[in-house]
C-alpha cells in the first residue's frame, strides 16, 4: 500500500548537522533555497526498548556495540545492555585528548578481535555508524510524512573548534560513503559568530555588546568581536581545497 502523502514532497532536503565534542544535533530544512523553506530540528527516538515513542534533539554519542558487532544502539540507554562493547566519549578520544585516545584505540581493539567480520574498528568507522543513523533518522521522518525515497540528501557540518586537520578531512569523507552530499564545513565557534553577525538585531544586548562564547561539550571559544562576514567566506571558499585532498587521498 502506498504511503499517504500530507503535503507535496520537498525537492531538496538539507540536513545541518552540529558535530559536537560530546553530543549531536542536526536540523532538517526542506527545499532551502526557498523563501518558503521548512526549518526544524531532527528528533532521534529512544533507544530505550520501554519507551519508543520518548524522542530527544540531542543525540547522545555514547555507543554500545553488541558482542557480534552487528547491532549498535546510542545513549546512555547503552550501558545496561551485559555483554556489550561500549565507547564512552569516543569523539574526545578521536580529537586526541587523554586519556580518551587511549580507551577508544582500546575499545576499538576489543571490538575487532570479538567481530572481525564487521570490518575495520576506528574513528572513521564510528563516525560513518554515527552519520548513517542520523541519515536514517531524517529519511524515516521524511517517508512518514511524505511518503515515497529520499536518496538526494545534503548536508553541512559544524566540528569543534579544536579539531585536527585530519579529523576534518575525515569528517568530509564519511558523509559521502553513507549517501549525503557534503556541501561544506564550519567551526562551531565560526558558526556562532555568523549567527550573531546575522541575527544580532533580533538579540536584545546593550548598545556596544560585541562578546560572543561558544560553550562547547570540552571546549569554550570567546572573542572581543565576531568575525566580519568576509572572514566567514573566505572560511567557506577553502573547503574546496580540502576537496582536492580528499580527492588525493583516494
Amino acid at each position: 500500500m502506498a504511503h499517504a502523502r500530507s503535503d507535496e514532497a520537498p525537492e531538496n532536503v538539507l540536513i545541518a548537522i552540529d558535530i559536537g565534542t560530546t553530543t549531536v544535533k542536526a536540523f532538517v530544512s526542506e527545499n532551502p533555497d526557498s523563501p518558503d523553506s521548512v526549518d526544524y530540528p531532527l528528533e532521534f527516538r529512544s533507544s530505550d526498548h520501554a519507551d519508543r515513542k520518548k524522542t530527544t534533539t540531542e543525540l547522545d554519542t555514547t555507543l554500545a556495540f553488541s558482542e557480534n558487532g552487528q547491532d549498535c544502539v546510542f545513549g546512555p540507554d547503552g550501558l545496561s545492555y551485559s555483554g556489550a562493547h561500549i565507547f564512552r566519549d569516543w569523539k574526545l578520544g578521536a580529537m586526541g585528548f587523554e586519556p580518551y585516545a587511549h580507551s577508544l584505540a582500546k575499545s576499538c581493539e576489543l571490538l575487532q578481535a570479538s567481530a572481525p567480520q564487521i570490518g575495520p574498528v576506528n574513528p572513521a568507522s564510528l563516525y560513518r555508524k554515527l552519520l548513517s543513523h542520523i541519515l536514517d533518522t531524517a529519511k524515516g521522518h521524511l517517508h512518514q510524512k511524505y511518503g515515497g525515497n529520499f536518496d538526494a540528501i545534503k548536508c553541512y557540518l559544524t566540528y569543534p573548534v579544536s579539531c585536527s586537520e585530519s579529523l576534518r578531512l575525515l569528517l568530509l569523507q564519511e558523509p559521502s560513503a553513507v549517501g549525503m552530499e557534503v556541501m561544506g564545513a564550519v567551526s562551531e565557534a565560526m558558526a556562532a559568530a555568523y549567527y550573531f553577525i546575522k541575527y544580532k538585531r533580533s538579540i536584545n544586548l546593550p548598545r556596544g555588546a560585541k562578546l560572543f562564547i561558544d560553550f562547547g561539550g570540552a571546549t569554550v571559544v570567546g572573542s572581543s568581536r565576531p568575525p566580519p562576514l568576509d572572514v566567514f567566506f573566505d572560511t567557506l571558499s577553502r573547503m574546496a581545497w580540502l576537496y582536492m585532498r580528499i580527492a588525493r587521498a583516494r
